[in-house]
């Protein structure tokens, strides 16, 4: 399947230093933003060690919804998504460990939201406010809830 994707960051009305990074993976399938928690320390460096991490795992996911595609059963589906829950948490792993190891990262954060597209499916993972939206038929449909206080209120 061909894919062409685009991206763009932007700094907000906030802040005066952008800590967004974004993957596009075409070929895999793979499209991920992490938006580093502005006010907290070096947001920047956890949203792209978010998003190296993972970049790491692209091709063996593409490889596992290739197989579910051909396979179309429940059990290739859900280890889709198991490995997709397995990168994020290894992401996050990655991240916490960075802060606990050198004092300047201490306290780093940032959220991660991540689709893997497969033929006739969307595999999502998300954590924190970063959303992911459905576009069909001129309609936006909020596919993610924010993970915030104000969204458990």
């Amino acid at each position: 399947m061909q894919r062409t994707s685009y991206g763009v960051t932007d700094v907000g009305l906030i802040r005066d230093d952008n800590e967004d990074s974004l993957l596009r993976l075409d070929v895999d399938g793979l499209y991920l933003v992490a938006d580093g928690v502005g006010g907290e320390n070096a947001g920047d460096r956890a949203s792209k060690l978010a998003v190296a991490t993972l970049n790491e795992s692209a091709h063996e996911l593409a490889e596992l919804v290739a197989k579910a595609d051909d396979d179309g059963g429940e059990a290739s589906r859900r280890a889709v998504f198991d490995a997709l829950v397995a990168c994020v948490e290894r992401s996050n792993s990655d991240v916490f460990a960075a802060s606990q190891n050198d004092e300047d990262l201490r306290g780093m954060m940032t959220t991660l939201t991540v689709v893997l597209l497969a033929r006739s499916a969307a595999y999502i993972a998300h954590v924190g406010d970063s959303r992911v939206y459905l576009l069909r038929e001129r309609e936006l449909e909020q596919l993610t809830v924010d993970h915030t206080l104000a969204e458990e209120l």
